[in-house]
């Protein structure tokens, strides 16, 4: 697995500029994206996840 650092642009721009390629999905004439590697993008909150899951939620209440 290929573990890119969200913080560095550089790795940044490399982690999205990845191809992809479509694919059909058996028995059907539909298809969908697939990476063909195994990859994540690791970022590091800088004010907490309490203050960050609070404006989530703040958000979601204010759309409904």
């Amino acid at each position: 697995m290929q573990v890119y650092n969200g913080e560095d642009e550089s790795e940044r721009a490399r982690f999205l500029s990845l191809s992809d390629s479509q694919v059909v999905i058996p028995g059907t004439h539909l298809t969908t994206t697939y990476h063909q590697l195994k990859q994540t993008l690791v970022l590091c909150s800088k004010e907490g996840a309490s203050r960050s899951i609070m404006r989530g939620a703040y958000a979601y209440a204010l759309q409904k």
